[in-house]
């Protein structure tokens, strides 16, 4: 156990290490849904720089991280994904219900199959990397509507990719030392 280290599983009553999940290293989020678990993870060393860069108010560098489909019970991974659109993943934007798993990153909103981790739809949706650390957007999937919210950045842009991502409204806002923000709903 330790930040870095690999996932475990440990029981409740006696705090005894059951089970440890390979790849697991370096992971961030850890989402729980259907009998899934879904492990976003990336280099520590890499965060670490990344933290130095934030504190220094320098651009941060681009670090690998990977999403991850796994059984809890036997541990094997389901499939994983790891490519420029989890590379740009921003923390606590991965949101999971049924068989969709919604995340955002610095350019768009990607839909992918919990099942097989195929991207079903996406939508362009810029946002602003000059931020806290702390700033990130928030992200709701409720049945087949996504909402995303987040300070204000570059325009969106609709795409021609497949998939339910219109943007069904927006909501903007501000207030005290905020800066201007915007609410999207997508179906």
């Amino acid at each position: 156990l330790g930040i870095g280290e690999p996932v475990s599983a440990m029981d409740a009553a006696t705090g005894e290490v059951k089970q440890r999940y390979a790849g697991t290293e370096g992971t961030v989020e850890v989402i729980y849904d259907g009998g899934t678990m879904y492990v976003v993870a990336g280099d520590p060393k890499a965060q670490e720089a990344v933290d130095l860069a934030v504190r220094r108010g320098t651009r941060p560098p681009h670090i690998d991280k990977r999403i991850m489909a796994i059984d809890p019970v036997s541990g094997k991974v389901l499939w994983t994904t790891a490519d420029s659109d989890t590379g740009d993943l921003f923390a606590q934007t991965v949101a999971v219900q049924g068989d969709a798993l919604v995340l955002q990153n610095t350019r768009a909103i990607i839909c992918l199959d919990t099942k097989t981790g195929s991207q079903r739809w996406r939508t362009t949706r810029y946002a602003s990397i000059a931020r806290p650390a702390w700033s990130v957007p928030t992200v709701v999937l409720y049945k087949d509507v996504v909402i995303s919210g987040d300070r204000g950045g570059p325009k969106s842009v609709p795409t021609s990719d497949p998939g339910p991502q219109t943007v069904n409204w927006t909501v903007s806002f501000s207030g005290g030392n905020a800066p201007l923000g915007e609410i999207a709903g997508y179906a």
